[in-house]
């Protein structure tokens, strides 16, 4: 399992995904909405790069994300980032969720499952 701490806001607009980003806008924040997820720490589990869970960084929320990257694709460019103590960061970690859940390292107040699938 591999942690990687970045900074949330360099991380999504360097994905340079505005379109799609809006594809998913109106049902993201409708749900955010209905479930008062402003603000909350959220597990994001199959995020791939993030599309739908950028509205969650929008609204302002903690954000961990969780994906097994089984073709490879996510990590190589994980390692370019780096955290920064005066930014918000997105925690990803790459792993399988149930070994992720054996080694939580704390508790989240809502877990998001992603539907890019």
């Amino acid at each position: 399992m591999n942690k990687y701490e970045i900074q949330a806001e360099e991380y999504f607009r360097s994905m340079n995904a505005e379109p799609e980003f809006r594809i998913v806008q109106e049902a993201m924040e409708q749900l955010i909405e209905k479930y008062e997820l402003a603000d909350k720490s959220v597990l994001c589990i199959a995020p791939g790069n993030g599309i739908e869970e950028y509205w969650f960084h929008q609204h302002g929320c903690e954000l961990t994300f969780v994906d097994i990257d089984q073709y490879g694709s996510i990590e190589p460019g994980l390692k370019l980032y780096t955290a920064d103590a005066s930014s918000r960061t997105l925690t990803y970690y790459i792993s399988d969720a149930a070994q992720f859940a054996v080694k939580a390292e704390r508790t989240y107040e809502a877990l998001y499952i992603s539907g890019n699938q």
